[in-house]
């Protein structure tokens, strides 16, 4: 149960929470690849939605009393997944158009995310952690 308990950046009581989103991060990829007829419209609206439930569990996370280390990080992410989430909901017809600017800027700030948070830690297999984010600002 131990091995549960850890976060990326270190110790937090809510990794279920963290979990929850991730599935269904998933799900929503899985679902546009399969149903792609759907187009930009469905896809920036369920993006959106999406990262804005991701971002309200990264501020939780970062604010709650066990916060884990590196809580600036998970909060600076929380509030951006937030203001891109609303942006891809607010306007269908902006969001048509800048989508990929969106997600580019998302997997962009995740990939830096973890490379930073790899080169610094002190983790056993540090350089997976590298190669994660260097291949996600890539994508």
């Amino acid at each position: 149960m131990e091995a549960l308990k850890k976060s990326h950046f270190g110790q937090s009581r809510m990794w279920w929470l963290v979990m929850l989103v991730g599935i269904l991060l998933m799900a929503g990829g899985i679902a546009y690849w399969v149903w792609p007829a759907a187009g930009y419209v469905v896809a920036s609206v369920m993006f959106g939605w999406l990262l804005i439930a991701t971002g309200v569990v990264q501020v939780i996370v970062s604010s709650a009393g066990d916060r884990p280390k590196g809580w600036g990080w998970w909060l600076a992410a929380g509030v951006i997944n937030m203001l891109v989430g609303f942006m891809l909901v607010r306007n269908v017809t902006l969001a048509m158009s800048v989508f990929p600017y969106f997600m580019a800027f998302i997997f962009i700030f995740w990939g830096f995310q973890e490379f930073v948070s790899a080169s610094v830690s002190g983790r056993r297999l540090w350089w997976l952690g590298i190669i994660n984010g260097i291949l996600m600002c890539i994508i």
